[in-house]
């Protein structure tokens, strides 16, 4: 019989999945795979890094914003500016 899960422990014989701010969002086995830990995360990518001195999925670091527009908002931008106009 195995040991009682606790919330935020992770028990002997698994492997923490965290996000990039390291946070716990689950746990898997020692056997799963980078694809396995992405599905708490949501990101593929993940590497085996250690947290807490114990072994853990990690997930890669987000994108940050670098504030360039993208397509979609120099589109919003352009519909905006011409409803402006449109209220004669």
């Amino acid at each position: 019989m195995g040991a009682i899960a606790r919330p935020g422990r992770i028990p002997a014989g698994k492997l923490g999945v965290y996000d990039a701010q390291h946070r716990l969002r689950g746990v898997v086995g020692k056997k799963a795979s980078s694809a396995t830990a992405a599905r708490f995360h949501g990101q593929l990518g993940s590497t085996l890094g250690v947290v807490a001195g114990r072994k853990a999925w990690i997930a890669p670091p987000t994108r940050r914003s670098t504030g360039a527009p993208n397509r979609t908002n120099v589109r919003l931008a352009a519909s905006l500016k011409a409803a402006k106009g449109s209220n004669k």
